[in-house]
């Protein structure tokens, strides 16, 4: 009995969740597709709106959940998770991650500051294919991200990243 009940709370949890639209988040206009679980094989806490835990999701065989991430506010990014029939639930920034991707092996500009985009002197590094990097912020063109085996934080054109941790996304 009590694993029914259990189940249901499971299933109401998870149907309030869904009710919300991402309530007054920044929306994005081009969805951008990451996936759960950047730092390794741990769990990745999901919540029903910012700071409202709901619970806690496994990674996937190899890797984390892919996600389509539509907005943010706060902490928080507001993602759908398809493979689990997830709607608009919420994920801490620092739990989604990316890879960086390039077709053409040339060297990847990371901007260090978001007004640099169009500065001829902008401080900046420069990366090349296969890393993956943590998101912690997002904007119509670009993407904040931490790439931890480099050490190096910042700014990146999002047509340089793969939302797939099992494919190159060619």
């Amino acid at each position: 009995m009590k694993l029914v009940n259990r189940n249901i709370i499971v299933f109401l949890l998870l149907l309030i969740g869904s009710s919300n639209i991402c309530g007054q988040s920044f929306f994005l206009q081009n969805h951008l597709s990451a996936f759960t679980n950047p730092n390794g094989l741990n769990k990745t806490s999901i919540y029903g709106s910012p700071y409202n835990y709901m619970m806690e999701i496994s990674p996937d065989e190899e890797a984390g959940w892919e996600i389509t991430l539509k907005g943010m506010v706060d902490n928080f990014f507001c993602v759908d998770i398809e493979d689990l029939n997830l709607k608009n639930v919420w994920i801490h920034k620092g739990d989604i991650g990316i890879v960086i991707q390039n077709y053409d092996s040339i060297p990847i500009p990371i901007y260090s500051s978001f007004f640099d985009f169009d500065t001829i002197n902008a401080s900046k590094e420069y990366v090349y294919t296969g890393h993956v990097a943590v998101v912690y912020d997002i904007s119509e063109k670009f993407v904040f991200v931490h790439i931890p085996q480099l050490y190096i934080y910042g700014w990146i054109d999002r047509k340089y990243l793969c939302g797939s941790p099992y494919t190159t996304c060619n």
